[in-house]
């Protein structure tokens, strides 16, 4: 899942000058503030959080709090993250939580928890507090994509378009929101509106082979062929290695009835993947209906070999072909 922004590193910043909570008397008697014992405190949490040691984090930190409550959310915030530098999400998570409860309106505690939740796998948690950022400042366009991207995995793609949609909105440069509104759009058949979100993130991106490729698909289900197959020829000039493109390009070519125009892209198709699956088919097809049937039958015998169902089919038919134009050179006449 691609995430716009990625978890906010809280700096455990001192505060320079904290309220006076008390005073008290240094062993040589002059007087002792209790705020820099907390920052000291605050110290030795964060160098045990950095070494791992988090029950001796723990400690620090919670004498600090006891001293200045106002460091609390810093504290937590900070065990939170070496909790999750270990792996140890759902403890995060408690500690995340706790900020929370401190600071409702601070988006950055927020966020930590989100992705402490969605570390730990608890993805329904993660949805719920993006919502609370999206109802603290409904404007943040890296919150709806988040979110949006949220509703992708879990397969709701209605939600996920109206959130990919509100990410455009509130951030027309953004490529990434009109690429995934591009694919959903397309998955729902909505095809115009695929096209047009590809063509604005290829007007912001225009070196993404990847939508290139995506452009043609949808040029070719609008049955704009022209198109489709300028689309996938700049997307071969970005990604020289990208196989499908090469055999998209020689359907094209086979819906013209050019077998033979159509071969060299199936051929690099399937040497940049011997396994493809269309490549070999259509491979063995163009061979076929320029009656190479040697080579057809080689490729529908790789294609069978790799487990291809349908490669037996297309072996039987190249050989009825092979008996026909067999039968009618016998019955030619002798020159």
């Amino acid at each position: 899942m691609q995430i716009y922004k990625r978890l906010f590193l809280v700096a455990l910043f001192f505060l320079s000058s904290l309220p006076v909570m008390a005073w008290a008397a240094n062993d040589d008697g002059s007087v002792k503030d209790p705020t820099k014992t907390a920052q000291e405190f605050m110290a030795k949490g964060i160098e045990s959080a950095r070494s791992g040691q988090i029950d001796q984090a723990r400690t620090a930190f919670e004498n600090a709090t006891r001293i200045a409550p106002e460091l609390a959310p810093m504290a937590w915030a900070g065990l939170g993250m070496a909790l999750g530098g270990q792996g140890r999400w759902l403890e995060a998570v408690v500690e995340f939580k706790k900020v929370v409860a401190l600071q409702p309106a601070d988006m950055r505690a927020h966020f930590n928890l989100a992705n402490a939740y969605l570390s730990a796998g608890e993805r329904d948690q993660a949805i719920g507090e993006y919502r609370n950022m999206i109802e603290l400042d409904s404007k943040l366009d890296w919150a709806h994509f988040n979110l949006a991207s949220l509703y992708l995995q879990k397969e709701e793609t209605s939600s996920a378009i109206e959130e990919f949609e509100k990410a455009a909105e509130l951030n027309p440069a953004l490529p990434a929101s009109y690429e995934k509104l591009g694919v959903l759009y397309d998955q729902v058949g909505m095809t115009e509106k695929a096209i047009a979100a590809y063509e604005k993130a290829i007007e912001l991106a225009p070196l993404n082979g990847t939508t290139q490729y995506n452009l043609g698909v949808v040029y070719l289900k609008n049955g704009d062929v022209f198109k489709g197959e300028a689309a996938y020829r700049k997307a071969i000039e970005l990604m020289p290695n990208n196989a499908e493109a090469y055999n998209n390009i020689g359907t094209i070519y086979l819906s013209r009835q050019d077998p033979q125009g159509a071969i060299p892209f199936f051929l690099k198709s399937v040497e940049l993947k011997p396994d493809l699956e269309q490549g070999l088919i259509n491979l063995s097809v163009s061979y076929r209906d320029i009656k190479d049937f040697e080579s057809a039958l080689l490729y529908a015998q790789k294609a069978k070999d790799i487990g291809i169902n349908r490669a037996q089919v297309l072996i039987e038919s190249i050989q009825r072909k092979m008996a026909e134009n067999q039968g009618v050179k016998d019955a030619s006449p002798a020159q």
